[in-house]
């Protein structure tokens, strides 16, 4: 077995879920770390859409994928680890530091107007409340506890609001008053902060690992390349964890250690995600065209996609004045796009944007995804499939999307 690649990477707000579906487990302390599940399932992918020509299937590509990264019938050539998060992350806040808090709100709301029809989430982006809040901690937790109430004011302005909803058939709840007006929803408003805790320690943190990859058996040195690009064109492109596709879990490639990778393309990768480069775009666009040296031809097809494929790819560098991860998600909101009537249809916004897994509904993965490279520049890329050629709206909405509504979001200085 033999170590063919190691990469140092950094992560950008990552939501990886452990065995209850969070990063973290307040009671048990324990902190998931990036899985090579994940990052296998990152390789394959890419791996996937590099050799799709608009003619294969999944059948057919997967078996084609197969023969290098393992499928049910065969092992994979290679062998992925990853290391726990670099960082002493800590808790966020421990049993006994909910406990102070939530005896804190309920004091707070004792002597406060106006609280019985609000939601907590709501009530802690009222300054006073939260200074009244913070005057009834004990100083052991004051820290952790506004490091807390930071993060749940931020989430709510991203996708991460999904989280904030309380899940009642868990024993949760989000308001400090039951319907009948009592005070005495502690236990429930425990469990809901508790599980705040879990899911966002890693929001709006960075955070670095390192990635090794190894060889099964002797593997031919230009096999070991052709391998490693569609990987590369993955951790480049795309994140890890929920939300990916909204930037959550944004992957940076801080150093690639590896004989089987030129020095020619880490120096592209270094520029890539360096603060002071100025060919960033050229470097990912020489990136994404030398694939034709790693034996993944440039198929020129007029076919329509069934499967992702790289003959019907696009990718757009847009600048980002803060707060990326907040315009992310308002440049996704149908109710944003004030000067672009024509994408407000519901089933065609579906088509491009994706829908989330629900009664009746099967999951549908965004043709348009972003990726934080820093707090500058976010990174678009986007896939014209089948549906977008056989439905014209499709393509023109992902089009004026991209080249127009986004980047009118991200790069405003408001929010």
């Amino acid at each position: 077995m033999d170590k063919v690649a190691e990469f140092q990477l950094e992560v950008y707000s990552p939501h990886m879920g452990g065995f209850s579906g969070s990063p973290y487990n307040v009671d048990l302390g324990i902190i998931e770390k990036p899985r090579p599940t994940e990052i296998k399932a990152l390789w394959r992918w890419w791996y996937r859409v590099l050799l799709s020509d608009c003619k294969k299937d999944y059948i057919k590509l997967d078996e084609e994928v197969g023969k290098s990264l393992g499928s049910n019938d065969t092992a994979s050539l290679y062998i992925v680890r990853t290391s726990d998060f670099a960082e002493n992350i800590g808790e966020l806040c421990n049993s006994e530091c909910i406990d102070n808090l939530v005896n804190a709100i309920i004091n707070t709301a004792n002597s406060y107007q106006g609280v019985k029809k609000k939601r907590l989430s709501d009530l802690l982006e009222i300054n006073d409340f939260t200074k009244l809040v913070l005057g009834n901690v004990s100083e052991n937790y004051k820290t952790k506890i506004k490091t807390l109430i930071d993060k749940i004011t931020k989430a709510k302005k991203t996708r991460m609001f999904l989280a904030l909803f309380p899940k009642r058939n868990e024993g949760e709840s989000d308001r400090i008053y039951e319907d009948q007006g009592k005070l005495d929803n502690k236990e429930k408003l425990k469990n809901y902060l508790k599980r705040l805790v879990n899911d966002l320690i890693f929001f709006d943190e960075k955070l670095t690992f390192r990635l090794e990859i190894y060889t099964r058996k002797h593997v031919d040195s230009e096999q070991i390349k052709r391998d490693l690009y569609p990987l590369l064109l993955g951790l480049v492109f795309d994140n890890l964890g929920a939300g990916s596709t909204r930037g959550f879990g944004s992957v940076r490639i801080k150093e690639i250690i590896s004989d089987y990778v030129d020095n020619e393309v880490k120096e592209k990768i270094k520029c890539i995600f360096s603060p002071n480069c100025n060919s960033r775009e050229e470097n990912i666009k020489n990136l994404v065209e030398s694939r034709t040296n790693y034996g993944f031809p440039c198929y020129d097809t007029t076919d329509k996609c069934s499967v992702p494929s790289i003959c019907k790819f696009g990718f757009k560098l847009v600048q980002c004045n803060g707060n990326c991860l907040g315009k992310i998600w308002k440049a996704v909101v149908v109710n944003n796009w004030d000067n672009y009537e024509k994408c407000k249809d519901l089933n065609l916004c579906n088509k491009v944007l994706g829908l989330p897994r629900g009664r009746n509904k099967k999951r549908r993965k965004s043709l348009i995804s972003f990726k934080i490279i820093d707090d500058s520049n976010v990174l678009i890329h986007w896939f014209y499939t089948k549906d977008a050629y056989e439905c014209y709206k499709v393509k023109f909405c992902i089009d004026t999307l991209v080249n127009d509504c986004i980047p009118s979001i991200l790069t405003s200085t408001s929010m």
